[in-house]
């Protein structure tokens, strides 16, 4: 189950989101995730608790102050509105408090969907303390995806027939990373946008969606172990 929390942002002011806890009492890796553009819904909620049933302490942040939508019209406005420059600064609170979590082991990764994979992107660039980055289908404007400082290994999950995220736009950021000298390691799957989306029947794909969990379960054990 979740459990609502606040924690502080990085600059002043604190944000919202949901913790799920793994079984027992030891400490372990820690993930923060990152919402669709629909916003922190119970699409995020069953995700915040699969992650937390894999071993990992999970915050799911919240980055529209509380609101969430089911029209694409109303989605779009609130990822408009949404400023990357300031979801970053929710992000690194929210490694922060994680970080510090008596459950921790001070390892913190970082996975979103859609919007919040390009903010895993972002946050890989320009959030100290991240150990792992896991973007699926999304990707942030140039002035987020700088990796002239090593980023974290990234791991990426991309469609093959996605009509909103191009491929060669995933292949030139994960070039510049590796020009870097950091790693991007990318999947694209015979899938279209949102395959992991397992409400929605016209985007879930269920093969690819296996495939990735199973490969990002192993890619955040590998990088946060404690």
């Amino acid at each position: 189950m979740t459990t609502e929390i606040s924690f502080d942002v990085v600059g002043g002011g604190s944000a919202r989101g949901w913790l799920a806890m793994p079984e027992g009492a030891a400490r372990g890796p820690a993930v923060v995730l990152v919402h669709e553009w629909w916003g922190l819904n119970e699409d995020v909620r069953g995700l915040t608790e699969r992650f937390a049933s894999e071993g990992f302490v999970t915050l799911a942040a919240d980055l529209y102050g509380g609101r969430s939508t089911a029209s694409p019209e109303e989605a779009m406005a609130l990822s408009n509105e949404m400023k990357t420059a300031d979801a970053v600064t929710v992000i690194e609170g929210a490694v922060r408090w994680l970080a510090s979590h008596e459950r921790s082991n001070g390892k913190v990764g970082i996975t979103g969907f859609c919007l919040g994979g390009a903010v895993s992107i972002a946050a890989a660039c320009k959030v100290p303390g991240l150990s792992a980055s896991v973007p699926f289908y999304g990707t942030p404007r140039d002035e987020f995806a700088d990796f002239s400082s090593k980023a974290p290994p990234i791991l990426g999950h991309y469609g093959k027939s996605d009509p909103i995220v191009s491929l060669d736009r995933v292949r030139t950021l994960q070039e510049r990373a590796i020009a870097a000298g950091g790693t991007f390691e990318l999947h694209v799957y015979d899938a279209g946008h949102a395959f992991m989306r397992q409400g929605d029947p016209a985007a879930y794909h269920a093969p690819s969606a296996a495939l990735a969990w199973t490969r990002t379960v192993d890619f955040l054990r590998a990088n946060l172990a404690g």
